[in-house]
């Protein structure tokens, strides 16, 4: 008996009721146009293409606004000195920053710095007030030129910006779980522990040949370093505590081998 032969048509599998219809045809389905039939037959890649320009407009937008995030955070702080309404310490290009604002800066940045107690020492020292104003517009003054020239908009801007910014959050979040309301930061030395210093070394300072005030400094860098030294040492300490209790509390994991 000889077999029949038959052409099965082809069968999707995600629609088990095609075993019963027959494939839409251009050449004999009156109701399906040409550009029907292929939009059935090539579905699959028509969703993709058009799942790709959705996902491609999604992540452009955000893209967009992550690279304007620095652009928009220094515009937005030169618009807050645009109305001049105290005694002003320098301006740049219609924009005022006023004494009221620069010595709440300086008296954070001060505490920053040199701790609770070595920032009161230091408050009202007038040369270090005017070094410090002096700084800031300078700083403001290349800040203002990067974001007038596009700089902020640059694509490898905000990676090296933003690399610096968590620099400077992990520092700041260190100085507020470290310090103390009796932290001193200062490194200072007094003339009588210079005497002391050299008094206890005097026969290795004297066979350098040195002049009595060349004697002085390097006795007073000596200390100072040493000093130095120490505080480093002991905030290295304090960080890795810090550190290693995070680790254990905050779900830390690094890649073997790192």
């Amino acid at each position: 008996m000889k077999e029949l032969e038959t052409e099965l048509p082809d069968l999707n599998p995600e629609n088990p009721e095609n075993l019963y219809r027959d494939p839409p045809d251009p050449s004999e389905a009156e109701n399906h146009s040409r550009l029907h039939f292929l939009a059935q037959r090539h579905k699959r890649k028509i969703y993709a293409l058009l799942l790709l320009a959705m996902l491609a407009v999604v992540f452009s937008f955000a893209f967009s606004r992550e690279s304007q995030f620095f652009e928009n955070f220094t515009r937005d702080y030169f618009n807050r000195h645009a109305n001049e309404q105290h005694a002003m310490e320098y301006q740049i290009d219609g924009y005022h920053f006023d004494e009221i604002s620069m010595r709440a800066a300086y008296a954070v940045l001060l505490d920053y710095t040199y701790g609770a107690i070595g920032s009161k020492a230091l408050i009202n020292d007038g040369r270090r007030y005017s070094d410090f104003v002096r700084e800031q517009s300078e700083t403001d003054l290349l800040v203002y030129a990067a974001l007038q020239e596009g700089v902020l908009s640059r694509p490898e801007a905000r990676l090296a910006l933003e690399n610096h910014l968590r620099q400077a959050i992990a520092n700041y979040y260190l100085f507020v779980k470290i310090r103390t309301p009796d932290s001193d930061f200062r490194v200072s030395v007094s003339e009588q522990e210079i005497e002391k210093q050299y008094a206890a070394n005097r026969k290795y300072y004297d066979q350098l040949g040195l002049t009595p005030e060349q004697t002085r400094q390097l006795v007073q860098k000596a200390i100072l370093g040493a000093r130095r030294e120490s505080m480093q040492e002991d905030f290295l300490k304090k960080r890795a505590q810090l550190l290693q209790h995070l680790k254990e509390t905050a779900g830390y994991r690094l890649r073997p081998g790192q």
